[in-house]
Parts: C-alpha cells; sequence; structure tokens
C-alpha cells in the first residue's frame, strides 16, 4: 500500500475523471439474462453425480452474482473500461483462438486487489487492483490468468470438486453419530478439512492458470517481466495490505488505547481456538513463489514502474474514494485518505475529508446505523490496521467524534 501513494499528484484535478456510472437498467437486463442463460447452460450440461448438489451451488453463484448487480457493485468508469477492452483486445489480437468477443468484464467497487472468472466467460477487476499494479502490461497478464481459467474449465471442475467433498464429508459426519451430541471441536476438525482440500485443488488451478495464461501472455506486445512483478505485488497482499499503522493521537487527537480500555457490548475479544483456520489454507494469492519460479525458468528483470500508468492508479483510487462517500465505506476511505494526507500534508482537501468522515460517522452513529455499513472487528484477519479502523469507529462516542473533528479542523487552519 505505502508505494501506491508515491504517485499521486493534485486530488482536484482528477474529481472531474474519477467519475463513475451504474450500470442503467436496460444493461441490468441483460447482465442478469447473461448471468441466467449461462447457469441454465451449465446445469443442462452436468454430470449425474450429486446432480442436485451441482444444482445448489450453481443456484447460489447465480444468486450471489445477481444480488452484485443488484447492489451496483459493480461500476462503470468509461476509462478503466476502456482500458480493459484494449488489454483484452491486444490479447485477443495475438491469441486468436481464445474469441475474446465472447468474454464480459466487469470492474468491481471493491478496492481489495482481485481479479476472477465466474466460468461462462464472465469476469471481473476490482478496481483496487487497478491501484496495486503499475503498469498496463502487469494487467495484462493478469486478464491472460483469469482467461486461463476459463479455458481450463476451471468453474466446473471447481463445482464438481465442491459437490464431491460435500458428500465425502457428509457421509464422514453421517458415520460419526457422536457429532449429533453438538460436538463442535470434531465438526470444526471435518470443516477446516473440506477447506484444506479445496484449497489444495484451488492451489493446483491456479498455477495451472498461470502456466496456460503465460502461453497467451508470451505472445503478445507486453513486457514478459510483467508476469513476475504482478505476482510479487500479489504476493504482498497476502498478509496485511492495509500495512501502515496509524497514529491515532496525532491525527484525531485521540488515544487509541484509552478506548480499548472501555467495555461495551461490541468489546469482546475473546478468540475462539476452534475457529482458527491456516492462514495458509485461506490466502487469495496462494503459494506466489512456487508459482513465479513455475512460469519462468530464466533470469529476466523485473518490470519497470511505468509512469504512464500513474493517472490509472489515481484514477482507480479516487473512483473507489467518491464510490466509498456515496455508500457510506468509511474505514476504508478513511484510511486512503489518511496515507494521502501523509504523503501530501500540504494538501488542506484530505483533511477535509476525513472530517466528512467523521461527520458521516456522527450521523450513522446518531442514528443508530453505523453498524449497517461498518463491520465488526474480525480478530481473525491478519489486516490488524483496518481492524483497529473498524474497533476505533464503533468504539467512538458521540463527544468523542465532535472532539475529534475540532482536532481535524485545528490542524486544517
Amino acid at each position: 500500500m505505502k508505494h501506491l501513494l508515491l504517485i499521486v499528484t493534485l486530488f482536484l484535478s482528477f474529481n472531474c475523471f474519477s467519475q463513475y456510472s451504474y450500470y442503467p437498467k436496460n444493461e441490468i437486463k441483460f447482465l442478469k439474462k447473461l448471468v441466467d442463460d449461462k447457469i441454465d447452460a451449465k446445469i443442462d450440461i452436468l454430470s449425474k453425480n450429486y446432480k442436485k448438489e451441482k444444482k445448489e451451488i450453481l443456484k447460489s453463484r447465480h444468486e450471489y452474482l445477481e444480488l452484485k448487480i443488484n447492489d451496483s457493485t459493480f461500476i462503470k468508469q468509461d476509462k478503466l473500461q476502456g482500458i480493459v477492452t484494449n488489454v483484452l483486445k491486444n490479447i485477443g489480437d495475438k491469441n486468436p483462438d481464445l474469441n475474446i468477443n465472447n468474454k464480459t468484464i466487469l470492474l468491481n467497487s471493491d478496492y481489495y486487489p482481485n481479479a476472477g472468472s465466474f466460468g461462462f466467460n464472465l469476469f471481473q477487476i476490482n478496481i483496487g487492483l487497478f491501484a496495486l499494479l503499475e503498469s498496463e502490461d502487469e494487467l495484462a497478464f493478469i486478464i491472460c490468468h483469469e482467461l486461463a481459467h476459463e479455458v481450463l474449465n476451471h468453474f466446473e471442475k471447481g463445482v464438481e470438486r465442491s459437490a464431491n467433498l460435500f458428500n465425502l464429508n457428509k457421509n464422514i459426519i453421517k458415520s460419526k453419530k457422536k457429532l449429533a451430541q453438538s460436538n463442535r471441536t470434531e465438526k470444526m476438525k471435518i470443516l477446516k478439512n473440506m477447506i484444506f482440500q479445496n484449497q489444495h485443488l484451488s492451489k493446483k488451478h491456479e498455477i495451472e492458470a498461470d502456466s496456460l495464461g503465460m502461453v497467451f501472455f508470451k505472445n503478445t506486445i507486453y513486457k514478459r517481466s510483467a508476469a513476475v512483478s504482478a505476482l510479487q505485488k500479489l504476493e504482498l497482499t497476502n498478509n496485511q495490505f492495509f500495512d501502515t499503522k496509524i497514529n491515532w493521537e496525532k491525527e484525531f487527537g485521540i488515544s487509541y488505547g484509552s478506548l480499548l480500555n472501555t467495555t461495551t457490548l461490541f468489546n469482546n475479544r475473546i478468540i475462539d481456538k476452534d475457529f482458527i483456520i491456516d492462514s495458509d489454507s485461506v490466502k487469495s494469492h496462494p503459494d506466489i513463489p512456487i508459482r513465479i519460479a513455475k512460469i519462468t525458468s530464466e533470469k529476466i528483470n523485473l518490470s519497470k514502474k511505468n509512469f504512464k500508468y500513474d493517472e490509472i492508479q489515481l484514477l482507480a483510487i479516487h473512483t473507489y474514494l467518491d464510490y466509498a462517500k456515496k455508500h457510506h465505506i468509511i474505514p476504508i476511505a478513511l484510511y486512503i485518505n489518511l496515507q494521502l494526507k501523509k504523503q501530501y500534508p500540504e494538501k488542506d482537501i484530505y483533511n477535509q475529508n476525513l472530517i466528512n468522515l467523521m461527520d458521516a460517522t456522527y450521523k450513522l452513529k446518531k442514528s443508530h446505523r453505523l453498524g449497517k455499513h461498518v463491520q465488526m472487528t474480525d480478530y481473525y484477519s491478519k489486516d490488524k490496521n483496518l481492524n483497529e479502523i473498524f474497533n476505533f469507529l464503533h468504539e467512538l462516542e458521540l463527544y468523542q467524534i465532535k472532539k475529534i473533528k475540532s482536532h481535524l479542523s485545528i490542524n486544517q487552519q
């Protein structure tokens, strides 16, 4: 995260470019029909084994996509979408068998850097991925990787795998009648085993997608070294994506420790060991060093930062901030603005953004709606700095928020 902000220039100069829009009703209908048709097609070709369970999995994926479409998770930003379309075209020009004309890539408003294949020529790229990467070349490799998932039928194989694992472990549960006595520890062991088995196969799929994706990527105009540098950036996000420690007293005039000394209904820090899952088993980007070794046998120079791409990074950051403001996504917006303020202390706009965020927090807390927009602290997460923000916002009293606004206002003068 730290290196992202080195590229930030004047905030105001990008306000006009960061505007985004939602999909209009006619396009939402198109997306829904696209999903409906593809899901129905998948159901028609399901193998007979555990067909009922596979239908349920596909139905669940269908409901997930419809929910994301309906709640404006997917957004339109012409410049970012144009870059994706151009990269996809460049990939398709050199890999005609991919038939890119039937591929649809959506922009997801999520700030976590990721991309994904939904399994029927429908893909997504999170806004945060644009902010993490440093060149169009790196973006091209990520898109090649996702296209490889599609070509390798990893979605269909994932459905088969999930159905098989579910039935295998369901039979284990049935054979252990003592589990009916609510032996939670034993149940958690089975659940963890399912997660480990699933993740083991997922890692295999990631390596396969890297390998085939590299075949597509080598055919293109893009720098081969970008494959490695893109994967290395994703590796950094596996532990703490939000990696900057916040100086609460300096920024807000209030001690974070003093908040922890108060005990509230929500201040429960007891961690149940039964629910602790090995972090290596649930990484979003697993086995990066192994994957890098697989795709390159020769020594290559790492891809250097593309300064022409700086504008794209900044555009992505402010597109997210615009979205976060409208949807009251306060924690991440607060974190980003703190980083921008630290990088450019002479720019009052970042401090003003923090005042506005505190004002929004005050209104939500006063109307007892903060919990709708700010999740509770996740004590199983490695993102400790983001967890601190969750806890900070929930533990604040109304009078303390007023003091913070005064502190920020003084700093701005």
